[in-house]
């Protein structure tokens, strides 16, 4: 018998990864600051960017863990009840590619919106100005934060959530993705990728299928920015390409209603085989909920701090 992840791992995971970083991170800066007599000035120092990129996922796989070993459910091997095939592979690519180059125009308007209402830009931790940056960003960006994020996200909090139906389950799991990250410039295309990574590993039963999106979309990213770091300063409130970036949203929306749906039609092909038995122990559905309501209260409460800070 394998047991299952419920509401309340979802909801304390929710509340570890937004406090332990946070915390950590200013324990850290405190006291290096302590040391060397000045924060501010460990921002363009190595340590603060390295702790900038290394923490949270760190922190991440470290809840990852915990969880997974309090519930005594064995590592990566619960999400793996599907094996992929090469459809599912091509699928899942494709789909990776559509949010990239789709969707991510409509993503750039939004980010240059914010910035004509003051708001800071959105920059990557370290600069991509030389090779060495560019390997640890992908080593980080690319590899570990695809892997971390979603071995928490959807491995542990979408599972957990999915006894309140999948529809809830997907709501409720990118809203608390989409928090976490804590800015205002991911707030859309996290809600938006968190939605797509939640579906193909309901579609696939595998979380391979999400890591695999997630690693083509930061992965690409980084290196359209090493090959032209100057792409992203294009003007994104002209007329021209506003309207380019709603047709190619709407043209994204078409296909991955279609990509999405050919990825469970091949779901339908697997679930002939006999289906996995799993304990469902019974918890207080009064204390669960009040877990999940304290969890999405305190991260819309810390996610609006930060925004108004950003002001």
């Amino acid at each position: 018998m394998q047991k299952e992840f419920k509401t309340k791992d979802s909801s304390i995971s929710f509340i570890l990864a937004l406090v332990i970083p946070n915390v950590l991170a200013f324990f850290i800066l405190l006291i290096a600051g302590i040391i060397v007599g000045d924060i501010t000035s460990l921002e363009n120092t190595i340590f603060y960017k390295i702790m900038a990129t290394l923490l949270s996922q760190a922190v991440f796989l470290s809840i990852y863990f915990y969880i997974t070993k309090r519930k005594n459910i064995p590592l990566l091997k619960s999400y793996e009840k599907d094996k992929l095939n090469y459809k599912q592979i091509i699928i899942l690519v494709l789909i990776a590619l559509v949010c990239l180059f789709l969707i991510s125009p409509i993503i750039n308007v939004f980010d240059a919106i914010l910035v004509e209402l003051g708001f800071s830009t959105s920059t990557l931790p370290i600069s991509l100005n030389k090779p060495i940056n560019f390997i640890y960003l992908i080593l980080t960006l690319g590899v570990l934060a695809p892997l971390s994020e979603e071995l928490l996200f959807r491995g542990i909090i979408f599972s957990g959530l999915k006894e309140k139906g999948n529809k809830t389950a997907i709501l409720i799991s990118n809203l608390m993705f989409m928090l976490v990250h804590l800015s205002i410039h991911q707030t859309v295309y996290q809600f938006i990728l968190g939605i797509i990574l939640a579906l193909v590993v309901l579609y696939t039963n595998n979380i391979f299928s999400s890591i695999l999106i997630h690693f083509i979309n930061n992965t690409f990213v980084l290196i359209i920015n090493y090959i032209n770091p100057y792409f992203f300063d294009y003007k994104f409130l002209s007329s021209g390409y506003i309207i380019l970036a709603l047709v190619l949203f709407f043209v994204a929306i078409i296909t991955l209603y279609e990509l999405l749906k050919m990825l469970k039609k091949q779901k339908k092909n697997n679930d002939k085989k006999p289906a996995i038995k799993c304990d469902r122990l019974v918890e207080s559905k009064t204390e669960t909920n009040d877990y999940l309501k304290l969890s999405l209260v305190f991260g819309v409460i810390l996610w609006i701090i930060t925004f108004i800070m950003t002001i």
